[in-house]
């Protein structure tokens, strides 16, 4: 309809031209009157009046076509302008179906879930065989039929980012309740769409990237927009421009075609204990993603590219375990100098001290989240001390920037304001976590329960915008003030302890090597 549109306002234009163009013709000729013929002969009067005629006739042609072509033209508008409105009538109707599909598919798996565990022992007085068998046949169709067959069925119903829920690896109970937590979120994500904010977030986005050069500049703008996620389209252009930030000095030490030359001498054989962990880890890497699954991914010689170049960038790092899942992200919207320039801008700028040997800044900030946890959450805190340790948990969130145990739907929003605002994000979405699920966490006495719930805390999140909403309103005042004043106690005392162990560790090897010696001796 559009196409049409268009050619029918393109023969308009071309009719009005030619119009414009015999009318100053025929003026020309009825002002001038005949011409004199180049070899002193004349035109008979009768034979330009007839041209004249002619020319007319011709223009009246033209403008009746142009008539009929304005009236096809308002016509096709009105015709589309209908089609439009019940284009969008059609797709707010697809869009409750697929919230209420979503909501009844999580209330079922929910229900199946009781079913596997036994919970549900009777259906409305029925035999309990014929209950057994109704069981049976209802979880095999949610299930899939075998592991194999389960989990080739998931990977073709991946989503946009290429990730997907394996049956592999988990119980019929966990797998039900995977599938479950899945349609719940995708519930909240379609109701998200539906929402009039999400169009208004659509256009503040076009809007600011239409007012900005090729590299984004830092503005408050740019950071509430971050706060509430990028759009997938938007995604790889802003990241570049953060890294940017980060990055540009140390761009313009090494200088244009460094990351090639790195590339270039990865290609020689290494023997490194950073090449052959790198090489161990890359089907480890996003295992639920067909872009990173196995060896022969498309993705998979990328990402050891990336991280080999790495390694001959920063020696002294080389490669930390972690480090692999950053990269495979970075991945997914950006090329490979690119995603080689984000961990550069995260290992040494936005996380320095976390990727080293002893970890030193990673354990000097699970210590300033402690405190900021019983300052904020004073309650939860204190029930959950009595059985475990946070930290054991939110350790590997800010590792990973919480790609390891969370939905690309929840954890690409926390990427967007972590790449602007840095690590503070991080205390933020951790300490969000906690609260998210507060309620849920008092009850808990069993420490096992309360372990098996941590470790899978950031799969049960659904709902993108509480957690947003706790991590930057909820949670507020966040002064870095109290965390730089935190780092400077916890800092010192970290490092007394790294030296208190160090001793202890050259003691325990002196004993142990005085002892061989003395046994020598005694032979």
């Amino acid at each position: 309809m559009a196409r049409q549109s268009a050619k029918l306002r393109e023969n308009l234009r071309n009719k009005e031209n030619a119009i414009v163009l015999l009318t100053e013709q025929v003026t020309k000729q009825e002002l001038s009157g005949p011409r004199p013929v180049r070899n002193g002969s004349q035109r008979s009067l009768p034979d330009t009046e007839d041209q004249v005629q002619k020319m007319r006739d011709i223009l009246e042609a033209y403008k009746e076509k142009l008539a009929f072509l304005n009236e096809e033209i308002v016509s096709q508008n009105n015709l589309r302008t209908e089609m439009a409105g019940r284009e969008e009538v059609l797709l707010g109707m697809i869009t409750d179906w697929e919230a209420k599909h979503a909501r009844l598919e999580s209330r079922l798996l929910y229900s199946l879930k009781d079913m596997a565990s036994g919970k549900v022992k009777s259906i409305l007085g029925s035999p309990e065989d014929e209950v057994s068998r109704i069981r049976q046949r209802i979880l095999d169709e949610a299930l899939g039929g075998s592991e194999a067959d389960a989990h080739v069925k998931a990977v073709t119903e991946c989503d946009r980012y290429g990730f997907f829920v394996s049956r592999l690896h988990y119980t019929n109970e966990e797998y039900l309740e995977r599938k479950a937590l899945e349609a719940e979120r995708r519930q909240r994500l379609v109701n998200l769409r539906k929402d009039p904010s999400s169009a208004d977030l659509s256009a503040k986005w076009d809007s600011f990237l239409t007012k900005q050069t090729r590299l984004l500049q830092k503005s408050e703008e740019l950071k509430n927009l971050m706060r509430i996620g990028c759009p997938d389209g938007h995604r790889g252009r802003v990241w570049k421009s953060c890294v940017e930030w980060r990055v540009s000095a140390i761009k313009t030490v090494k200088g244009v075609g460094y990351y090639q030359s790195l590339v270039k001498d990865t290609a020689k054989p290494l023997a490194s204990s950073a090449a052959k962990q790198i090489k161990i880890d890359l089907c480890r890497t996003l295992p639920n993603n067909v872009h990173f699954m196995n060896m022969e991914s498309d993705m998979i010689p990328r990402l050891e590219e990336v991280l080999l170049a790495f390694s001959r960038h920063n020696p002294a790092v080389a490669y930390c375990q972690g480090m692999n899942r950053l990269v495979a992200v970075a991945l997914l919207f950006l090329n490979e100098e690119d995603a080689f320039w984000c961990l550069v801008a995260i290992v040494e700028y936005l996380l320095p001290g976390y990727f080293t040997i002893n970890m030193i800044e990673a354990q000097t900030d699970q210590r300033i989240f402690r405190d900021l946890f019983a300052t904020k959450l004073p309650e939860l805190f204190s029930h959950l001390s009595q059985q475990l340790d946070p930290t054991l948990y939110s350790f590997n969130w800010f590792l990973t920037v919480f790609v390891d145990n969370m939905h690309p739907d929840i954890f690409l929003p926390i990427w967007d304001a972590f790449l602007v605002e840095g690590k503070k994000v991080l205390f933020r979405f951790s300490l969000a976590m906690f609260k998210y699920f507060e309620d849920v966490l008092m009850e808990i006495t069993d420490q096992n329960l309360a372990n098996k719930l941590l470790r899978n805390l950031g799969d049960r999140v659904t709902d993108l915008r509480k957690l947003q909403a706790i991590a930057f309103e909820t949670l507020n005042p966040f002064p870095m003030k109290l965390v730089k004043a935190r780092r400077a106690v916890h800092l010192p005392e970290i490092m007394a302890e790294m030296q208190q162990l160090e001793k202890l560790r050259a003691s325990v090897s002196q004993s142990h090597s005085n002892s061989n010696n003395q046994e020598e001796d005694d032979l």
